[in-house]
């Protein structure tokens, strides 16, 4: 378990964590780390919030189906923040499976393409 041992201290690109705000925890359980983790020296990530589909469903070009773990989950890459690196634990999974499509919903944010 060395590389979960690593996630918890620096989580990488597309590592799903435990939300860290437990007041939104029951409709966002999870964020995504969209920033690479190359750029360790900085004290923020970037991440994307993981929605329980009955929140908000998938309905626009920037929101992503996602399943995690058996469980469907709705990517808003609209909703991009940057937190505290220290904030982020409990690494509960990745979506590198997901890579090109939430490349792809970015640069329809940043493009409108």
């Amino acid at each position: 378990m060395i590389r979960a041992q690593a996630d918890q201290a620096r989580a990488r690109q597309f590592d799903v964590v435990d939300n860290p705000t437990e007041a939104s925890r029951s409709k966002v359980p999870y964020l995504v780390v969209l920033q690479s983790h190359f750029l360790a020296a900085l004290n923020t990530t970037i991440v994307a919030p993981l929605f329980r589909p009955e929140v908000i469903p998938a309905e626009s070009a920037v929101m992503l189906p996602i399943v995690l773990n058996g469980e469907a989950l709705v990517l808003d890459v609209a909703l991009i923040a940057n937190i505290e690196t220290k904030r982020l634990r409990g690494v509960v999974g990745n979506l590198v499976q997901y890579d090109l499509e939430i490349r792809r919903a970015i640069d329809r944010l940043l493009t409108g393409f």
